[in-house]
């Protein structure tokens, strides 16, 4: 079965995966101290938990020099952002949503 699509939105509370108007999609950009990292975090629906519900996942678009972790190349639009390649966010019970990040719109593989 085929991961669902959804359009973005970008939000600036750092408690945003909490929020009473929370929705797969949502995302936040996440700066370490020093400036050389960044992350995307994002809410996308998670397929093995009860309906409605969501996971939250990160994608690292810059890290610090030598770190070892995923990283995804990014066209530097922090509204409308597009990744590459495909982002798999894995839940509790195994993968909630698999998926590219195409100008803000996630489209599920």
């Amino acid at each position: 079965m085929p991961h669902p699509s959804f359009d973005s939105r970008r939000r600036e509370d750092p408690n945003f995966f909490m929020a009473d108007d929370k929705k797969p999609g949502d995302f936040r950009w996440v700066e370490n101290f020093r400036g050389n990292s960044l992350e995307l975090w994002v809410l996308v629906p998670d397929r093995n938990a009860a309906a409605g519900e969501t996971c939250l996942g990160a994608c690292i678009v810059r890290s610090a020099p030598g770190a070892r972790a995923p990283i995804w190349t990014w066209d530097g639009n922090k509204d409308r952002p597009t990744l590459s390649p495909s982002i798999k966010i894995e839940g509790a019970n195994g993968e909630a949503w698999h998926g590219f990040l195409r100008n803000g719109r996630f489209e599920g593989v």
